[in-house]
């Protein structure tokens, strides 16, 4: 069965699986509460589940606690939040009667290959492509609300650099790294752009059409 079908399919049976991925500060998390707030989705945010699992009540309390790539405890949550992530996202006994949609986190490119494997084969997942002039955006919003970031080695510092001048030279190559990956993950691409004031409908029948294409 190929993908377009597939959807129509879980659809009209309630049995929708949908995955948003891509960048922080792309409208994953927004898209998903449209689906959640008029079509009765329901919302499956990973996020909160690794904030609950980590006793926090922000994930602002998460970025503060993870601090940045060059902390001498970074390395160490780095990766117990990757582990939380994992966990979160690879619910192979996961079962829900009705329409849901996974609100992944930036980093799940950076998960094991099974956990992108089981996404894969388990739901439509649609990749929120940023385009490159939306890069400087996201650097402002990164700087102006920060969020925890899997680096995953990605964040380069030189001997007399500062941490906020590698930051700022290192997360652009970052997210262009990320941005090749969610395309690889993803049964289809839909500029963020285009779903940008959509209606939870409008938002379906765009799938439906980068599906069929």
């Amino acid at each position: 069965m190929d993908v377009s079908t597939k959807y129509k399919e879980q659809l009209k049976n309630n049995k929708l699986k949908l995955a948003f991925v891509g960048m922080s500060n792309s409208g994953k998390s927004y898209r998903a509460k449209v689906l959640q707030r008029e079509l009765g989705f329901y919302r499956y945010d990973i996020d909160g589940a690794i904030q609950a699992d980590l006793g926090f009540s922000s994930m602002e309390e998460i970025s503060d606690w993870m601090g940045y790539p060059d902390s001498p405890t970074y390395k160490e949550r780095e990766q117990k939040y990757l582990e939380l992530e994992n966990k979160h996202t690879l619910l192979t006994d996961f079962d829900y009667a009705g329409n849901i949609v996974f609100d992944t986190t930036g980093s799940v490119v950076h998960l094991p290959q099974n956990t992108k494997d089981w996404l894969h084969q388990n739901c439509i997942v649609v990749n929120m492509e940023i385009t490159d002039d939306m890069i400087e955006k996201m650097m402002s919003a990164f700087f102006e609300h920060p969020k925890p970031v899997v680096w995953a080695g990605f964040f380069n510092k030189q001997n007399d650099e500062t941490t906020q001048n590698a930051l700022k030279h290192s997360y652009p190559k970052l997210l262009k790294a990320r941005a090749k990956m969610y395309r690889e993950l993803a049964h289809i691409s839909v500029p963020a752009s285009v779903l940008r004031d959509t209606s939870a409908q409008e938002t379906m029948n765009i799938i439906a059409n980068y599906l069929k294409s």
